[in-house]
C-alpha cells in the first residue's frame, strides 16, 4: 500500500509539468526568449520545481506513514478509516490525513489550473 501511495503521488508531478510547458511556451513566444538562454538559466528551475515537489511530497507520505487504503485505493488516508472522526478509535497511521491531502493533491491542483490558464 505504501508504494502504491509513494507512485501515486509521485504522479503529481504531472500537472506540474504541463505547468512548466506552459510558462516554456509562454517564455518563447511572447518573450522571445532564445532556447539557449531557457535551457541554461530557466530549464533546470523548471525540472528542480516539477521533480522536487514530487519527490518530496511522494518521500514525506512514506516518512509519516500517511500512505493507507481508502477503500479503492492506497494514497493519503487514515488508519483505521474514520478513526479522527469517532472519538473512541484512535488513529495509528495517517493522522492529520485531510490536510495533507489539500497539501500534497489540493494545492497543486489549484496551482496548475491557475498557471495553465
Amino acid at each position: 500500500c505504501t508504494a502504491q501511495g509513494f507512485f501515486i503521488q509521485l504522479g503529481f508531478g504531472v500537472p506540474l509539468y504541463n505547468c512548466v510547458l506552459c510558462l516554456y511556451t509562454l517564455c518563447v513566444v511572447r518573450f522571445r526568449w532564445t532556447d539557449s538562454f531557457i535551457a541554461t538559466r530557466i530549464e533546470p528551475f523548471m525540472h528542480i520545481t516539477a521533480l522536487g515537489y514530487s519527490l518530496v511530497s511522494a518521500t514525506l507520505g512514506v516518512v509519516l506513514d500517511l500512505y493507507n487504503s481508502n477503500g479503492s485505493f492506497c494514497w493519503v488516508a487514515m488508519y483505521p478509516h474514520d478513526c479522527a472522526f469517532e472519538g473512541h478509535v484512535k488513529c495509528l497511521r495517517g493522522v492529520n490525513a485531510a490536510f495533507y491531502q489539500w497539501i500534497f493533491a489540493g494545492l497543486t491542483i489549484i496551482f496548475s489550473f491557475v498557471v495553465v490558464i
